[in-house]
C-alpha cells in the first residue's frame, strides 16, 4: 500500500492523529510537519507523473506494485511469477515469453531480493531488456527522505528501462 502516495497521506493524517492523542503540547509541530510532508507528497506525485510513459508494456518479476501502476495507470502485463519464494513451472515461463512476444514487452523488471537469473531466461532470444525496481528500498538510507527517494527510484528505473 506505501506505494500509492496518496495511502502515505492517509497514514501520515493518522499517525499525526495518534502522536498528537499521545502527546498534545507538540501538536502544532506535528501539524506543521504535516503540512510540510503533504505538500512534498504532492509534489512527488507531480514529479513522478510527468516522468513515466504510460503506454509502453512491461512485466514485473512479482506483482507488488499495483499500487503504484494504478495511481499513475502504467502497463503492467503481468508478472513472472505468480508466488515469491515458489519455482515458476516451464509452463508459465513459455506463458511469460508468449506474452512478451504477443505484447511487445519492452522490459521485464527483477528486484535485488532474487536471483535475476529467471528474468534473464525469460528474455533471452526476445528484444525484452533487463531492469530492476526494488519496493523495499533494500539499499536506502534510511531517513527524512527515503520514501521520496525509494518512490524517485521506481520511477527513474521504469522510465531507464522503458526508454
Amino acid at each position: 500500500i506505501w506505494l500509492d502516495p496518496i495511502n502515505a497521506k492517509v497514514i501520515l493524517n493518522e499517525m499525526v492523529e495518534h502522536l498528537i492523542e499521545n502527546d498534545e503540547k507538540n501538536a502544532s509541530i506535528y501539524k506543521s510537519n504535516l503540512d510540510k510532508a503533504l505538500k512534498d507528497i504532492d509534489k512527488l506525485i507531480s514529479d513522478v507523473k510527468s516522468e513515466l510513459n504510460k503506454e509502453i508494456s512491461f512485466i514485473v518479476f512479482h506483482d507488488a506494485y499495483q499500487y503504484f501502476e494504478k495511481r499513475y495507470m502504467l502497463n503492467n502485463i503481468g508478472s513472472v511469477t505468480h508466488r515469491v519464494g515458489h519455482a515458476s513451472s516451464v509452463r508459465r515461463l513459455r506463458e511469460v515469453r508468449k506474452s512478451i512476444k504477443k505484447n511487445k514487452v519492452l522490459c521485464i523488471f527483477s528486484e535485488p531480493q532474487f536471483s535475476p537469473k529467471l528474468v534473464q531466461t525469460v528474455i533471452a532470444g526476445t528484444f525484452a531488456k533487463k531492469g530492476a525496481l526494488d519496493p523495499l528500498g533494500a539499499g536506502l538510507v534510511p531517513g527524512v527522505e527515503l520514501y521520496f527517494t525509494l518512490l524517485n527510484n521506481l520511477s527513474r528505473s521504469l522510465r531507464t528501462c522503458l526508454s
